[in-house]
């Protein structure tokens, strides 16, 4: 009986274990996701700023041509 109590509280004790694991993966992952979007509105503000300096370029360099 007590051998039959034992590994029932140890079963509990590894599915209390495995249950806690899970959790902290699944709150790693949320901040993966989370870092994940925010460097992805990164990028797209990025690569607004590059495109807005790439007219500003594109304008300049027109200008320079028609002066020559």
């Amino acid at each position: 009986m007590q051998a039959e109590n034992h590994t029932d509280t140890t079963k509990e004790l590894t599915a209390e274990r495995l249950l806690l694991r899970i959790m902290k993966l699944e709150h790693t992952v949320q901040e993966l996701r989370q870092e994940s979007s925010f460097k992805d509105k990164e990028i797209r503000r990025l690569e607004g700023q590059m495109r807005d300096w790439q007219q500003v370029t594109l304008k300049l360099q027109s200008r320079v041509t028609k002066r020559i």
